[in-house]
């Protein structure tokens, strides 16, 4: 049997893989990679299947994160997706099951998701687009000839793998109203905080992306009515800031300013369960977001 499994990914600004791959992004530190080459054929008849497009689609997970990482991925999204390169296992001196690459006019389509937990902290890779078929059967051709690029020699470590920007679950705080928290952090049962692309397929079934989701949840040991009330009584649609630690001491902060969210509030009390969740739940446009790489800050602002 050949070694299976991937073995390096390396995402980058259109048009560049090939000469000076800019803005790279690596899996690196992450979860299994997966690859699907799926035929997608037209039912003749008497059901025999006549040739179609055929769907490449790939799915890691990536455990590094930082603010350089989340304004890179961004930017994919404006564009439309990114250069891709894809390289198996190692069989032998110069020798892969396959280094699949997609530049030029088949560059990928990419969707991606960011989860921030008590259990995990990761931004998980989707990226797809179907070809027809003589545009398959060349991106499986030059698989066996290619080679990889050097992920070290572009600064990302050996396989894009960077210990410094391996980011373990850590809250920091959040606060709904200036200068208030939420909550004391003690008192956090768990928060799920998610943020993911959005959009419509375009040309070979490529993500078109129109928004950012972003979905923050904080469920809160408390059970008073008081605490409700208290919560109700301030404005539901106030700023929200979020930290997160980063691996250095600091923390990586989402900004949003007031009526960018309108926060909901639920109350669970029975025998097994008590708790207070809020919610924070909004698609924000592209246009909208603003990452500071200096500061380790993404902020949203409610401006025209």
């Amino acid at each position: 049997m050949s070694a299976i499994g991937l073995k390096q990914l390396l995402m980058c600004d259109k048009g560049t893989l090939r000469t000076a791959p800019s803005n790279p992004v690596a899996m690196g530190l992450g979860d299994e990679a997966t690859f699907d080459r799926t035929e997608n054929p037209i039912k003749g008849n008497n059901d025999e299947e006549y040739p179609d497009k055929v769907l490449h689609k790939y799915s890691f997970k990536s455990y590094q994160f930082s603010a350089s990482i989340l304004q890179r991925i961004l930017g994919f999204a404006k564009a439309g997706g990114a250069d891709f390169q894809a390289v198996g296992q190692k069989t032998g001196p110069g020798a892969w099951t396959g280094v699949y690459e997609y530049i030029g006019d088949n560059f990928m389509g990419l969707d991606w998701e960011i989860t921030q937990s008590q259990k995990e902290r990761s931004i998980l890779y989707t990226p797809s687009t179907a070809y027809e078929g003589f545009v398959d059967l060349a991106i499986m051709q030059s698989a066996n000839s290619l080679n990889p690029i050097d992920l070290a020699q572009l600064g990302l470590g050996s396989m894009g793998i960077n210990q410094d920007i391996y980011v373990a679950p850590d809250k920091q705080f959040a606060s709904n109203y200036p200068n208030v928290l939420l909550c004391n952090e003690w008192e956090v049962i768990d928060r799920v905080y998610k943020i993911k692309t959005m959009g419509g397929k375009r040309y070979r079934d490529r993500t078109s992306v129109t928004f950012i989701n972003f979905n923050f949840s904080i469920t809160i040991d408390r059970v008073n009515a008081y605490d409700v009330v208290n919560y109700l009584a301030n404005n539901r649609a106030n700023t929200l800031t979020i930290g997160e630690r980063l691996p250095n001491g600091s923390n990586f902060s989402y900004v949003f300013g007031g009526n960018v969210f309108q926060r909901k509030t639920e109350l669970t009390n029975k025998k097994s369960e008590g708790n207070i969740k809020l919610t924070f739940n909004r698609n924000i446009s592209l246009g909208d977001i603003t990452v500071d790489v200096n500061n380790n800050t993404l902020t949203v602002l409610p401006i025209v």
